[in-house]
């Protein structure tokens, strides 16, 4: 009833409006339409609808590779996979329902009939990309496949033999019934062969056969391999280039994401061209900075938004234009540069230049492109001569990963063989030239109807060391006459034992060792590999021994709970699921590049306890004389934690642990305060020295991914790189003020005693972080004997180290007294590092000097090509004063460092 409600006043339906022709090509194009798959009929997500945030994170690992299969030809092969009868071709589909058609419409369902039908378009992009996604598939199919058809190759290239004129004349003459003198008449080019006025001799006979023209031919029996060879040449070339083409678009985006992500995660934690710069022969490094400041990078990459975290976490320190030149970014923007103007230029515009031309380099310099690339042609070059086809038999060595290490073996140390075998070749020539002033008699052959002279001409002289003086197991004595009874004998005998010493003992001996030596590296490291993968869990990364205590075992848990399988199928889900479906953990952990969602189910290396909170235990970041740093992962909350655990082996020791730690948590909950927070602690076990026992205290505090002031001062020393002045005042400025909450507590002032740049963190935004209240105590300690002061120098050189160390803790003298000055000489040295990357007296260590007696002579020498003005260096020189009252206070340097500010604002020097 209701499709006849629906019916139109004429009883026809719309589709019976349409001509046969225009439904015919409607029903084409419906079933073409690559958008119109299985996926979507089920109500899946399309490809191009799953560009998700893992798939960036864990690109690399495949790309999507879909069929799509009309839903209209689906349906139809079902049916008749099924038995069902088909439909008539005008008769409307399974639940149609025919809308209601006015007047007007139908009027122009009319004017539609008689319009010419539309014509099916053939979308040839659509069938291109399955062609590539089909060669991508099949890429080591046809490897393998070309691998064999080049060995048939050259099995029918045993048949091939040299011939010439007169046999391949004799043999058809032969074989037609005729005679042997058919052959001359072939040469002569007319029936008779011209005999030069005679009958002729033997001898003239044999000179035309040496002239004569030689060919190289299948042996007539087998004639027909002559038309194979040519088909397998003409496959074999095209299977060379399926080949090129299915690595340029299978294997060269994922080394261009590769290489993209290499370039981000160096720009964003090693600073690369901001913070460090690469070394001059680094050409790889030195080529991607060509591409930083390109508009569109990264591409393949998924995280778009690196450039600004670059610039938002180097800009502080760095200069903030340059950094936005480096980046090629706009000064003043977030994103890319701004966009070309449009004109008739406006497509070639467009075009980003420098990453199409980074991105060709990429490529043209990846080594197996060039193999294929290299194959191709001589493939090619095989159809014109068959023979090339031999040089496709070193596949072999290529495809087979047992071979492919004796190869890497060759090319391991190949920069040491190229210069080895230079040397070589520098001291054959050294002896050429000797050879050449005052042995060439000995080079003269006259044995022979002529005089045959390889050392009367300095480029024969030096070709003939080379290949018969270096082959010779003797040296170059064993291919020259010998000196016997010549006046130069002995000159000849030294000339000779020491080119035999050099060149074949030593330096071949040298060139067999680094190949030798290289082979024996990569066959431990393959080794090394399959007894990690045999003893260890792949995942977790957990041993055997551990698993084997637990009664499913090693092999149960790498084959059921750790599959490897599993996890790779864990990761293309991840792949295709789109963001909006992450949950906000995943996305976070994602984001941050924290995989431990991955495999934190099943099993850990370490776990411990603080409180009955379970920290994962990730690795050991840190280590010192009593204390030890690991770094942990809160699964709770999500982030990673360090812990810094001290071993204590009385109840004094646990007496100054805790300390420590109320001191961390009396300064450190200070809104203001640039010293490191205490989150938790426990001490586990009872110290008794006694008994022999020991307790282990656990100090939960927050990690700082950025490291310290000492790594920064590392990596900025080998390139010497400056930090901006305004930078440095301003570090300065809140170590001041964190020191100044010690200094300024009541009842009585604390001292932090070990001030050095590897005790200053940064956080997340480069603001120092005081750390490390192991030597903390309070600051004014009256010395009144002999023995309190000795006790004072020994804690000192236990706890403080010794370039930062102020003169009073190095020789305390007895009836004086140490205060919070001793801090004010070591926040001296560290101004001193961060304006030259070291400690005063640094130098002094590394020469293996007194550090006491140069810092008893109270002399800082400031660098003659310091970048920094003359107020900087008189703040250094006014901390490093050997008499402490001559010391200014913290609060009276925090005066400074403000009007040093003022000042130098005014002169518009504020930055370097």
């Amino acid at each position: 009833m209701k499709e006849k409600e629906n019916m139109p006043p004429d009883g026809k339906s719309p589709r019976d409006s349409f001509p046969p022709d225009a439904m015919g090509a409607m029903s084409t194009t419906n079933a073409m339409d690559p958008s119109r798959t299985v996926a979507d009929a089920a109500g899946l997500p399309r490809g191009d609808q799953q560009t998700s945030f893992a798939g960036g994170l864990f690109g690399g690992i495949g790309q999507q590779l879909a069929v799509a299969v009309p839903i209209s030809g689906a349906m139809e092969a079902f049916g008749v996979a099924m038995g069902q009868s088909q439909p008539p071709a005008d008769a409307p589909p399974p639940g149609w329902v025919e809308p209601t058609v006015e007047p007007e419409a139908e009027a122009a369902g009319q004017s539609a009939a008689d319009s010419p039908p539309p014509v099916a378009q053939l979308d040839l992009s659509e069938y291109g990309k399955k062609i590539i996604s089909f060669l991508a598939r099949n890429f080591y199919t046809m490897k393998y496949a070309a691998l064999v058809m080049a060995f048939c190759i050259n099995f029918i290239l045993l048949f091939y033999k040299v011939t010439n004129v007169i046999e391949m004349a004799s043999t058809d003459d032969l074989e037609m019934g005729g005679e042997v003198g058919s052959a001359e008449e072939v040469l002569s080019g007319s029936g008779e062969v011209e005999d030069g006025g005679g009958g002729g001799s033997g001898e003239s006979g044999e000179e035309e056969d040496e002239d004569l023209p030689e060919f190289v031919t299948v042996d007539e029996h087998y004639y027909y391999l002559e038309y194979v060879m040519k088909i397998m040449a003409f496959v074999h070339s095209l299977l060379s280039l399926f080949i090129l083409i299915a690595y340029y678009h299978l294997k060269v985006p994922l080394e261009i994401f590769k290489r993209e992500k290499e370039i981000a995660r160096r720009l964003e934690f090693d600073g690369l061209f901001i913070s460090t710069q690469p070394d001059d022969d680094d050409i790889k490094s030195h080529w991607d900075k060509l591409v930083i400041s390109s508009s569109s990078f990264p591409v393949n990459y998924w995280d778009k938004f690196v450039k600004k975290k670059v610039r938002q976490k180097y800009s502080e320190t760095y200069d903030f234009d340059a950094i936005s030149t480096l980046l090629g970014m706009e000064k003043s923007g977030t994103g890319k540069m701004a966009e070309e103007p449009s004109g008739i230029f406006s497509t070639i515009i467009s075009v980003d230049w420098r990453y199409q031309i980074w991105k060709a380099g990429v490529t043209i310099t990846n080594q197996s492109f060039l193999y294929s690339l290299w194959y191709l042609s001589f493939s090619m070059l095989g159809n014109l001569n068959h023979f090339f086809f031999a040089a496709h038999l070193l596949d072999v060595a290529v495809g087979f990963k047992t071979l492919r290490t004796i190869l890497q073996s060759v090319t391991h140390n190949g920069k040491q063989l190229v210069l080895t075998v230079m040397l070589l070749t520098i001291i054959v020539y050294i002896y050429t030239v000797i050879a050449f002033n005052f042995f060439r008699r000995f080079y003269v052959d006259d044995e022979g109807e002529e005089v045959d002279r390889k050392c009367h001409d300095m480029l024969t002289c030096f070709v003939f060391h080379l290949y018969k003086g270096v082959r010779a197991g003797g040296g170059i004595g064993d291919e020259i006459s010998p000196p016997d009874g010549d006046e130069d004998e002995v000159y000849r005998i030294i000339f000779d034992i020491t080119f035999f010493f050099f060149i074949i003992v030593i330096l071949l001996a040298i060139i067999q060792g680094l190949i030798i030596d290289a082979f024996g590296e990569l066959r431990d490291q393959l080794e090394s590999v399959k007894e990690d993968m045999e003893s260890n869990c792949f995942i977790c990364g957990m041993g055997k021994d551990y698993f084997d205590k637990v009664p499913h075992g090693f092999e149960t848990h790498v084959i059921k709970e750790h599959n490897l399988a599993n996890y790779m199928f864990f990761l293309m889900h991840l792949i295709n699921k789109p963001d909006t479906e992450y949950t906000g953990q995943l996305f976070e952990m994602a984001y941050s590049d924290t995989l431990d969602f991955l495999f934190g189910a099943l099993c850990w290396k370490t776990t411990i306890k603080i409180h009955g909170v379970s920290f994962i235990v990730k690795e050991t970041i840190g280590s010192g004389g009593f204390s030890e740093i690991d770094l942990v992962l809160d699964r709770r909350m999500r982030r990673y934690l360090a812990v810094k655990k001290l071993t204590c082996h009385s109840q004094e020791d646990e007496k100054m642990a805790v300390q420590e730690i109320e001191l961390m948590r009396r300064f450190g909950t200070k809104s203001r305060s640039g010293i490191i927070e205490v989150l938790d602690y426990d001490i586990v076990g009872h110290a008794d020295i006694d008994s022999g026992s020991k307790s282990l205290v656990r100090i939960l505090m927050p990690y700082y991914r950025n490291g310290s002031l000492h790594e920064e001062l590392q990596r900025r020393r080998k390139t010497k790189h400056y930090f901006t002045l305004e930078f440095i005042l301003r570090t300065f400025e809140m170590v001041l003020k964190a020191v100044e909450d010690l200094h300024l507590a009541t009842p009585e002032p604390y001292a932090h005693r070990d001030l050095k740049p590897a005790n200053i963190l940064f956080d997340d935004h480069f603001n120092p972080v005081l750390t490390d209240f192991g030597s903390a105590a309070p600051a004014r300690v009256k010395l009144g004997s002999r023995r309190e002061a000795l006790r004072v120098q020994e804690e000192a050189e236990e706890r403080c180290s010794v370039s930062y160390r102020a003169p009073e803790l190095m020789t305390p003298g007895d009836g004086g007294e140490i205060n919070e000055k001793s801090d004010i000489w070591s926040l001296g040295c560290i101004l001193y590092a961060l304006c030259f990357f070291i400690s005063p007296f640094d130098l002094v260590v590394e020469a293996g000097g007194s550090v006491v007696l140069a810092a008893l002579s109270g002399k800082v020498d400031i660098p003659s090509d310091s970048p920094f003005p003359e107020a900087v260096h008189d703040l250094i020189r006014s901390m490093i004063q050997v008499d402490p009252t001559k010391r200014p206070t913290v609060s009276e340097l925090l005066e400074q460092i403000g009007t040093l500010f003022i000042s130098l604002r005014q002169q518009g020097a504020d930055s370097i």
